[in-house]
């Protein structure tokens, strides 16, 4: 099974790279951290005095609060990458094979349906991993340009949680994709279901009870600036202060983000299975 699915993966992967949606995400990312390492190399101390109060007049910051208000800056792009990536790849992966027709092509193979699903996770995956990771090196290289000297050791983490973002946002545009019927309507139903409606729930939810709304997807990803920072990325807009959180709060937000990772891979093989089409 291993050794077909990754055969698939390997497949369906070349198609992606010869495909303009890979090539316009990769230059749009690359354009992005282009944009940031131009703020980021001539107006960080712009952007930092943002966050100071006006009635501090500091003349040289600290290295450590430009290293945060970099990390700040930089991960709160980062953060929205995954979905994007993911939109144009795994939101159309399933769908379009069965308006193509494509699918009934590789059932007829001697792979299994399981098989072709895990190698169709994979390949999406992986694509949208070398998207990402375009921003996360330039990030990188400016941090080396600005500090003359490595990241810290948090920015293996902070790769690590975005590997495990992108990996579930992965599975959850995979469901979308197994439901719908077109496969053009894949990535911006996707976005605005993904970015829009949850938000719109998590709004209703912190608005109209006392429940905590942390639990919805779209806020629990937000760990990565938590991993990343170990700061509570919006008191610092609202205060300017760079108050560290717990470590048991990060680790409860990495269990959510595994449990939705659990239950889009639980709902994506029941739907999947189920469609006639793949029968």
């Amino acid at each position: 099974m291993i050794w077909n699915s990754k055969s698939m993966a390997v497949f369906f992967l070349k198609n992606y790279r010869k495909s303009s949606a890979f090539k316009y995400i990769i230059i749009l990312f690359f354009l992005l951290g282009l944009l940031m390492s131009v703020l980021s190399i001539f107006f960080l101390n712009s952007i930092v005095s943002e966050f100071v109060p006006s009635s501090i007049k500091i003349i040289h910051y600290p290295k450590q609060i430009l290293e945060d208000i970099y990390n700040f800056a930089w991960a709160s792009i980062a953060i929205y990458l995954p979905v994007l990536a993911v939109a144009f790849f795994a939101s159309t992966s399933i769908s379009s094979d069965l308006e193509s027709k494509n699918i009934y092509q590789f059932m007829t193979m001697p792979i299994s349906k399981e098989e072709y699903l895990f190698s169709k996770i994979l390949s999406s995956f992986v694509a949208s991993i070398i998207s990402v990771l375009v921003f996360i090196a330039m990030q990188f290289i400016t941090y080396l340009l600005i500090f003359r000297s490595f990241p810290p050791l948090a920015f293996l983490n902070y790769v690590t949680v975005m590997i495990l973002i992108i990996f579930t946002d992965t599975i959850a545009a995979m469901v979308f994709s197994s439901i719908i019927k077109k496969g053009d309507y894949g990535p911006l139903g996707f976005i605005l279901f993904f970015l829009l409606i949850t938000n719109v729930i998590s709004l209703l939810i912190s608005s109209m009870s006392g429940l905590n709304d942390s639990f919805i997807i779209t806020n629990a990803q937000r760990l990565a600036y938590l991993v990343f920072l170990n700061v509570e990325p919006y008191f610092m807009v609202y205060t300017g202060s760079l108050s560290s959180i717990s470590f048991n709060s990060e680790l409860l937000l990495i269990y959510i983000q595994i449990a939705y990772t659990v239950a889009f891979l639980f709902i994506l093989y029941s739907v999947f299975m189920r469609r006639g089409e793949v029968r």
